[in-house]
């Protein structure tokens, strides 16, 4: 029984041995509990004819029906697993494919955001030169009206002149030697009309005058801008980019509003003047030239 059971257990080994190596990882593990199976089923076999031989027959025929259930039992895993395989494999397969697709969305989204961050550097220094061309042109303007409000003429008073005027002598009647006639003509020229001083030259860009802002019309600029800062900050938080000064935003607000350079620079240019003109008399305009000079936070308007 030993030299059997050794012989079978040799033969079921170098099948089993042949066979691994074709099979795939799922297989293999199927192959080789069904090789125990095997090698339990022999010993069952033997179990079954020794009760026999002992003359148990009913333990024999118990044994033996429970041998018929459990050899039932393993042949019906083979076909189960096959039949799980290919469902298994094109439910990873999908799942790679899912995969692929969202690292590939995945790259995409983060090529765009690193594509809107360069523009967004490139817009930055482009608004940011663009400011300090602005202060400039200001400040050039705002000397030109401080000379020329010196250049003008102060208006001229009225003068008056005393004139003495004495006749030919041949014209006056005989008079007495001791007495003689002068006459004292005063005359008083009318003063000269002040003259009234030209107006200064509204500050121009290019040539062209700098459009007026009333104070009205400045705070509604004003709010309308601060509500797009607030929207514009929300887009850069949720994009993870740097959120503009309000300064920045400035242009990026005209860009969108009327995208034509020169309406630009025209309309930046009368919100400057009109906050110089007015910051001394609102508060709202006042905190406003103040945030855009970066010397209070943004959060105190």
């Amino acid at each position: 029984m030993t030299l059997a059971f050794e012989t079978h257990c040799k033969s079921v080994s170098e099948r089993l041995g042949d066979r691994l190596v074709s099979l795939e990882p799922y297989q293999r593990s199927t192959e080789i509990l069904m090789a125990k199976h095997g090698l339990y089923d022999v010993c069952f076999q033997e179990v079954i004819a020794f009760c026999e031989q002992l003359g148990a027959i009913d333990l024999a025929k118990v044994l033996r029906q429970i041998r018929a259930v459990h050899t039932v039992l393993f042949q019906s895993v083979p076909p189960m697993i096959s039949s799980i395989t290919p469902l298994a494999e094109k439910k990873f397969q999908a799942e790679i494919s899912d995969m692929k697709l969202k690292m590939a969305q995945s790259d995409l989204e983060t090529n765009q955001l690193l594509e809107a961050a360069e523009m967004l550097e490139v817009e930055s220094k482009n608004k940011d030169v663009e400011i300090l061309r602005l202060r400039g042109l200001l400040r050039q303007q705002q000397q030109q009206q401080q000379q020329q409000q010196q250049q003008q003429p102060q208006p001229l008073s009225g003068r008056k002149k005393k004139i003495t005027v004495s006749p030919p002598p041949e014209t006056l009647p005989p008079q007495p030697a001791s007495k003689s006639i002068s006459i004292s003509i005063s005359k008083s020229h009318p003063p000269t009309p002040p003259q009234t001083p030209k107006p200064p030259k509204t500050p121009s860009t290019n040539g062209e005058a700098i459009r007026q802002l009333t104070l009205k019309q400045l705070t509604s600029f004003i709010a309308d801008l601060y509500k797009s800062k607030i929207i514009y900050d929300k887009k850069c938080a949720s994009n993870k980019l740097p959120r503009e000064t309000t300064e920045q935003h400035l242009y990026t607000y005209l860009n969108q509003r009327y995208g034509l350079r020169k309406l630009i620079v025209a309309n930046a240019a009368a919100v400057v003047k009109a906050v110089a003109k007015f910051k001394e008399e609102d508060n709202f305009v006042a905190t406003f030239d103040r945030i855009m000079n970066n010397q209070i936070d943004e959060e105190f308007r």
